[in-house]
């Protein structure tokens, strides 16, 4: 019988090993990798997680054994995954989207390459992937090189979340017959709860995995009860459509939600507009909307640009009025060098304000 194995940046360790602690890293990533496998291979029942932080002050909560055991179950029966398929783990394991991967690979057979995460995981790999989860930045590059998009045509799944993917990178997605599905989900539910499929055919609503109920309250925030709540009613911030009891169009969070001259605006829905703006005008700079203190209006709205002035079109903020609404458009532009980010991969919008107030 073959012995079961983890390829971690190139090294090869047994599962023996790894339950012994019978290993060497050579970096941070790698420790809490293998530190976290030790774990579950020896049946660690509970884990301390903390949540990503990107819309607030990170927090720690406790997660079950039999909690993970359950969203993999319903992660690999959704996307019809084998064993001995090999899964790709290149996102972060301090958070539970790098956790949950190498958990649906440990309880599920499945062949494992941990990669620390890079602008594109692909772009050393030598054999076929068959699974793997990205941030859409690296989804974006991947797509973007000749030969890391042959290697991804490969898999049977790829998850995208962590981060809102922009309306370039779903126009890319829709040439491309490989499965790609947009998550949603958070700590608190252990991973993803839904999956929308971005690659054609392409889908505009949500579709729960699982024995997840869904229900909203009078605020419109999506409410989610199942085993991965351990049955306990979870209130989101998350506004969303129910179109049946198994799918739901996301509008974004109620957080996000700013009051500007008595005028409230959903953040996320003004950014998908100027998402469709920045695909037609060929900018592919990353941005953000976000509320500023003002004088006359109570709060601003602030559109936020990764990169230089010179690198959109000087009448930007022309064509942003014949785009949106008057109560849509932003007040003012502040371009930001470089975004900070979390190390999940997304824009730490909070961080990134701060920087482009300080520059401009």
């Amino acid at each position: 019988m073959a012995t079961s194995t983890l390829l971690l940046n190139g090294t090869e360790y047994t599962y023996d090993q790894i339950k012994q602690g019978a290993y060497k890293t050579s970096n941070d990533f790698e420790e809490r990798t293998l530190d976290f496998c030790r774990e579950w291979l020896n049946g660690k029942e509970e884990f301390e997680q903390k949540t990503s932080g990107s819309t607030g002050i990170p927090k720690s909560i406790t997660i079950y054994r039999k909690q993970m055991v359950i969203s993999a179950q319903q992660t690999i029966k959704a996307l019809n995954l084998k064993a001995n398929d090999v899964a790709l783990v290149c996102v972060d394991s301090s958070y539970i989207a790098g956790k949950m991967m190498l958990v649906r690979a440990f309880e599920h057979k499945l062949k494992i390459i941990v990669e620390e995460p890079t602008a594109n995981p692909f772009e050393h790999i030598t054999q076929p992937v068959h699974f793997v989860a990205l941030v859409p930045l690296q989804l974006q590059n991947t797509l973007d090189d000749k030969k890391s998009v042959e290697k991804l045509k490969v898999c049977k799944a790829v998850l995208v979340g962590g981060a809102p993917v922009s309306a370039h990178l779903e126009s890319a997605l829709a040439r491309i017959k490989t499965p790609v599905f947009g998550t949603y989900g958070m700590t608190e539910t252990v991973s993803h709860i839904a999956l929308k499929r971005l690659s054609d055919p392409a889908e505009d609503f949500y579709t729960v995995i699982g024995d997840t109920q869904l229900s909203v309250n009078e605020n419109d925030e999506l409410i989610i009860k199942g085993s991965l709540t351990n049955n306990k009613s979870l209130v989101t911030k998350d506004r969303v459509t129910l179109l049946s009891p198994t799918t739901f169009v996301w509008l974004g969070r109620t957080d996000n939600v700013i009051n500007s001259g008595g005028v409230k605006i959903q953040i996320e829905e003004v950014e998908a507009s100027i998402s469709l703006l920045f695909e037609r005008l060929g900018i592919g700079n990353r941005f953000f909307l976000d509320a500023l203190k003002d004088k006359k209006l109570g709060q601003k709205l602030v559109l936020f640009i990764e990169g230089y002035d010179t690198e959109v079109p000087s009448n930007l903020m022309d064509k942003l009025k014949m785009q949106l609404e008057k109560y849509e458009c932003p007040r003012e532009i502040v371009f930001v060098p470089v975004f900070d980010e979390t190390s999940t991969g997304k824009i730490d919008r909070r961080s990134s304000i701060e920087k482009g107030r300080w520059l401009n």
